[in-house]
């Protein structure tokens, strides 16, 4: 923008180069991602059920007493096939968000040290690890709370089918109202639950909008606090000082 404003052609010709340089290198590091991921977890997943199979088959004992007479293990070939390629794709996402995320906050923070100082920095990195512990602190219930959920939705609807499988045996002994009983109070455990994870939820969601807001505001507060802390923005002009903030 400085170069079209001053009419600059080189200073144009150059910054159009550097931009168009960081933009392929992006494309690249994309792709790169994308292919090292998929092939990691390929070879992730040849070498955990290359291990499972040597343990499956390790005895001939072994793989007979787990698919006729033990109920430990619910389908083994499900758990080998399945289950291993779903473990070692999300293991390798999250190592590459891990890796991604390290990296975006080391050059983050690199620069923002040297364009705003170490005070700047520091105010940020404190903001956040409150916010995150906020965050943590709001989020741990609402974890167990859909876990919950889930659990007493599956007994509803097991006692539902029992109704349905068991009907001519409550029909016999005259069991409605036991039954009828039965069906609302897993009703109304679910509900229950379901109005706790509401109200945290909500909680979550005002917090979330808080920081989203906040996140805006600290950004001006780092810079004002930058700009009149700082002797060297004193010789700005105001054109180079407005930059230098929305920078």
């Amino acid at each position: 923008m400085k170069t079209l404003v001053s009419r600059n052609l080189p200073g144009f010709v150059y910054t159009v180069c550097i931009t168009s340089a960081v933009a392929a290198l992006d494309c690249v590091m994309g792709g790169l991602n994308f292919f090292l991921s998929l092939y990691i977890s390929v070879r992730f997943r040849r070498r955990l059920t290359c291990y499972l199979h040597d343990r499956y088959l390790s005895t001939k004992q072994f793989y007979y007493r787990m698919t006729v007479s033990s109920n430990n293990v619910d389908n083994p070939d499900q758990r080998i096939q399945n289950d291993s390629a779903q473990v070692t794709v999300g293991l390798v996402t999250i190592l590459c968000i891990i890796a991604s995320a390290m990296l975006q906050i080391s050059v983050y923070t690199c620069y923002v040290v040297m364009t705003v100082g170490w005070k700047g920095t520091a105010i940020i990195y404190i903001y956040y690890l409150i916010t995150s512990i906020v965050n943590q602190t709001l989020m741990s219930p609402i974890v167990a709370l859909t876990y919950n959920q889930d659990r007493l939705e599956g007994n509803f609807r097991f006692h539902h089918a029992r109704v349905r499988t068991g009907a001519e045996a409550i029909a016999f002994t005259g069991g409605e109202e036991e039954t009828k009983a039965a069906l609302n109070q897993d009703f109304r455990r679910a509900l229950r639950n379901q109005t706790a994870q509401i109200f945290r939820q909500s909680y979550l969601n005002l917090f979330t909008g808080f920081i989203g807001n906040g996140n805006a505001m600290l950004g001006y507060s780092v810079a004002a606090l930058t700009v009149f802390t700082n002797p060297t923005f004193q010789n700005y002009s105001t054109a180079d000082l407005a930059e230098a903030i929305t920078q």
